[in-house]
């Protein structure tokens, strides 16, 4: 008989601290779980666990030479993954983090054959408390790729993330049907001037200003 997958209902603003403390118990030991973000349900693991990558990847049916997008607690926490921080990063965090907006940033090397290759990761920290919650109580940089198969539609509910995957995960987070906001703004700050990957929710115009502002004498 296959296991049955437990769900506990949060609050996704303020989320009961035994509650986080469970969450974050599986994703130590590599576990995989089911939580809600502003705009979907993502899949949560430890970044850093590549057996727990693994099981996404396989999961979602997705391609490994992919980075699994990554939420963090703040600007502390991204040092583990992203060294010396870029100046353009802490303009922008200091402006619009916590929010819906992605920055693609430097990975460090030593980290980049587990994963996928590549030389650039990204992450953001999100504007709900809980998903801060579980990167910052676990201590660990938290996977965020979207609770689906790869190519279909992002699950708004703990029913739909059930119904796609089931007792692959170890527990779902219930905080009821996200708002369906539009997904996060993503920015590449990869070279010398930034460029818009997906627009969305923050401005790109907004962005510019922020750092023309920062930069102006």
């Amino acid at each position: 008989m296959a296991a049955v997958v437990k769900i506990v209902k949060v609050d996704v603003e303020q989320p009961r601290a035994d509650v986080v403390r469970e969450a974050v118990e599986l994703i130590r030991h590599g576990g995989v779980i089911g939580y809600p973000t502003e705009t979907a349900y993502g899949l949560g693991a430890d970044a850093m666990n590549g057996d727990a990558r693994e099981r996404i990847f396989a999961m979602k049916g997705r391609g490994r030479d992919k980075a699994l997008p990554i939420i963090v607690s703040d600007l502390d926490q991204l040092a583990a993954i992203c060294h010396p921080i870029p100046r353009m990063v802490h303009v922008l965090a200091a402006r619009f983090w916590p929010g819906p907006l992605t920055l693609v940033v430097p990975l460090r090397s030593e980290l980049r054959e587990g994963f996928g290759g590549g030389t650039s990761i990204a992450v953001r920290v999100s504007g709900l408390t809980l998903a801060r919650e579980l990167a910052r109580v676990s201590r660990c940089c938290l996977t965020a790729t979207s609770a689906n198969r790869s190519g279909g539609e992002p699950a708004r509910n703990a029913g739909q993330v059930l119904a796609t995957f089931g007792d692959a995960l170890d527990l779902v987070l219930d905080g009821g049907e996200v708002s369906g906001l539009a997904p996060s703004t993503i920015v590449d700050l990869i070279g010398e001037t930034p460029r818009l990957l997906r627009a969305g929710p923050v401005h790109f115009d907004e962005i510019l200003q922020a750092l023309r502002s920062e930069a102006a004498p």
